[in-house]
């Protein structure tokens, strides 16, 4: 092999070697997910953090599998805090999205709502295992009960419009989060309890059930694109993960 030609192989053996170093050095590194807030208020059933930090609950379980699909992950947001307090935390752009919200007037004005429904919800009333005091489908039995409500929760309304419809009066009692409700439906300190039927029932019995409900992901109503992905995140998981 002539001087020439080595010479030329040399350089053009540099030349690769360098053009390879300058593209590894500029290649971006290995993007992250984005992350989306999550209002992931306490609700038994639905949002549950164990003692151990282990989540699960439908609510989670359906924005794990979204996620796959959307090709982000979430940071969730507001365990120690009511449904309500989620709401105004999205409100306030510290989450982006809240899972589990009924549609209402009030609240398409402020909120944009996913175009599938992600699963249903219907108004339950309940009393402590044991209470024949009230008796199911005896509305005079229901007149003039304490029941325990959470804040903000549209179920509320609902049975409020039972009651009428019905002919019986009732004492509302408000509570921020569903386990303190649940402790003083259990202590005596209400007679009953209006919730949605998402959670987990322990020592309760169900007297009524009725006004089922279709329940969504929402986001802020300036998050037109972020709602647009999470609807294709929906579309996807229906074609491909529908069980």
């Amino acid at each position: 092999m002539n001087k020439k030609r080595l010479l030329c192989l040399t350089m053009a053996a540099l030349l690769l070697f360098t053009t390879c170093l300058t593209a590894q050095a500029a290649s971006p590194a290995e993007e992250q997910p984005e992350v989306l807030k999550v209002g992931f208020f306490a609700f038994s059933g639905y949002h549950i953090i164990e003692e151990d930090g282990r989540r699960s609950g439908y609510g989670y379980e359906f924005l794990q599998r979204q996620a796959i699909h959307g090709g982000w992950s979430y940071e969730y947001v507001g365990y120690d805090g009511s449904y309500a307090e989620s709401l105004n935390m999205l409100r306030s752009s510290e989450v982006d999205i809240v899972t589990s919200v009924s549609k209402t007037a009030e609240r398409e004005k402020e909120f944009l709502f996913s175009d599938q429904s992600i699963g249903v919800n219907s108004t339950i009333f309940t009393v402590k295992a044991g209470n024949q005091d009230i008796v199911e489908g005896d509305y005079a039995t229901y007149d003039g009960i304490d029941v325990g409500m959470l804040e903000g929760n549209s179920k509320n309304a609902n049975f409020e419009q039972f009651a009428e419809e019905h002919g019986f009066t009732l004492h509302p009692v408000y509570f921020a989060e569903q386990d303190e409700l649940t402790a003083a439906l259990q202590g005596g300190q209400v007679d009953a309890a209006v919730t949605g039927s998402l959670r987990l029932l322990e020592n309760e019995w169900l007297l009524e059930s009725f006004d089922a409900s279709l329940f969504y992901i929402c986001t802020r109503i300036d998050r037109a694109e972020l709602m647009d992905r999470i609807n294709a995140a929906i579309n996807e998981m229906d074609l491909h993960d529908p069980n």
